[in-house]
């Protein structure tokens, strides 16, 4: 007797993120560390990179906490959609090929508080990236840690205290 199976592996696939202050593609501003009741903007960027097989409808989501302000202003491979009601960033990436990634970016501003003062604040939420692989017909989920005011990425050793000062 022969028997015969097939056997399918859904694609392996990795979400990383990072926060920039002085370098990237927007120009920032505002007190790097943050200060108390005032501004700071950072550049948010996201990579997601697949594996194996083909995927469709790639979307990454983010909630943004109440203190951080969506700008508007985004770049990279794809697109990007904020909802004011729910303060998620959907990152759309739609298909992406075997072995293929892409790449995104947005700016955000945060606006810490007296009461922040000593901490480290999150300015984004952790990312969950979602598709669908073509070849398996399942669905492929990653996800990345969220993302402080510490920007360990960020050449600037100011930007890489992350602690919210006094005014």
């Amino acid at each position: 007797n022969i028997a015969s199976r097939t056997i399918r592996f859904e694609s392996a696939v990795s979400l990383a993120s990072h926060g920039l202050y002085s370098i990237g593609p927007f120009s920032n501003s505002g007190p790097v560390p943050p200060k108390a009741e005032t501004p700071t903007q950072y550049t948010i960027v996201f990579n997601a990179h697949n594996g194996s097989n083909e995927l469709a409808d790639a979307t990454v989501t983010a909630i943004l906490p109440a203190y951080v302000t969506w700008t508007g202003a985004t770049t990279g491979d794809t697109d990007f959609a904020y909802n004011t009601g729910t303060r998620e960033v959907t990152w759309r990436i739609g298909n992406l090929a075997a072995g293929g990634s892409a790449n995104g970016a947005f700016q955000v501003s945060f606006l810490p508080s007296v009461s922040q003062v000593g901490t480290v604040p999150t300015v984004v939420g952790t990312q969950n990236f979602r598709a669908t692989d073509r070849f398996t017909g399942t669905v492929v989920r990653a996800a990345a840690d969220a993302l402080t005011t510490h920007l360990p990425e960020d050449p600037n050793p100011a930007a890489q205290v992350g602690r919210v000062e006094p005014k």
